[in-house]
């Protein structure tokens, strides 16, 4: 019975992922850093005991991951995915955020998914097998202003997992990353009033979990892909606007405005409830 291990398991995709993991048959070690929460979401989504492991993990902390590693190897011997999931965004224009805003976008996007990412190598080196999947976006494809933080920490993500990829390919561990647009979870909810995030909302429809759960079973799990973008139409214009830049100014504009009447509208049904 295979392993995954999955960070930001107490909301959004992470905490989705455990119960669609759970019922894939895995033992699941669900981790993340308020283990009350945590403890109060299994007990809430009814999380099966028998398969399951829950942990306290900070990802901007190295003891924090060794001790998580620790407690589920104890329990079940290997660690077969890692499906790095937790991640922080605070829209705003780079000018009008404080320096803390610097530090978690990095020390969360960035350098907690390298300091996972580096444990659970060796530990798959060992075992001679295992998957990494991280959660990037499509800010990684293309920079997008209003959210350049994380546009960063998410181009930092995609750059790290796919030379990674390459990296210990040869050991028989794979590297996946996935990349997509904006996701109906409490981090998207927080951006719906937020001028500075207007193209977060310009894609139309807004991804379920399951259409993201769906994919990553599919092109990660099973075809052992290294990259995927979804959606797809979206992804594509996404790297062909970070090729020409300059030339996409005149979308940009007209995708801020579209993306400015989906938060009202998100803003209007929110009223009516």
């Amino acid at each position: 019975m295979n392993v995954v291990l999955i960070t930001g398991s107490s909301s959004g995709l992470g905490m989705h992922l455990v119960g669609v993991f759970l019922a894939k048959g895995y033992r699941v070690a669900a981790s993340a850093r308020n283990m009350d929460l945590l403890r109060q979401k299994a007990e809430e989504e009814k999380w099966p005991s028998n398969n399951l492991l829950l942990l306290r993990l900070d990802v901007t902390s190295g003891a924090d991951w060794s001790d998580a590693v620790s407690g589920v190897l104890s329990k079940w011997k290997s660690i077969d995915i890692l499906l790095n999931v937790s991640g922080y965004l605070q829209a705003g224009r780079v000018y009008e955020q404080d320096e803390e805003e610097i530090h978690q976008h990095i020390d969360t996007n960035v350098k907690g998914l390298m300091l996972g990412c580096r444990l659970l190598v060796r530990q798959m080196i060992q075992q001679r097998s295992g998957h990494i999947i991280n959660i990037a976006s499509t800010a990684a494809l293309s920079p997008v202003p209003g959210l350049a933080l994380y546009s960063a920490s998410k181009f930092a993500v995609r750059a790290f997992s796919i030379a990674l990829a390459k990296e210990v390919r040869p050991l028989g561990i794979r590297v996946s990353v996935l990349c997509p647009d904006a996701i109906e979870t409490p981090m998207l909810k927080k951006q719906e009033n937020a001028a500075s995030a207007a193209l977060t909302f310009s894609g139309g429809n807004v991804l379920s979990v399951n259409d993201v759960s769906d994919a990553i079973l599919h092109h990660f799990v099973h075809k052992k892909k290294l990259e995927y973008g979804m959606p797809k139409g979206r992804a594509f214009m996404a790297k062909v606007a970070n090729i020409f830049p300059e030339r996409f100014s005149w979308i940009e504009r007209y995708l801020k405005h579209k993306g400015r009447s989906a938060q009202r509208k998100r803003s209007l049904r929110q009223d009516r409830f």
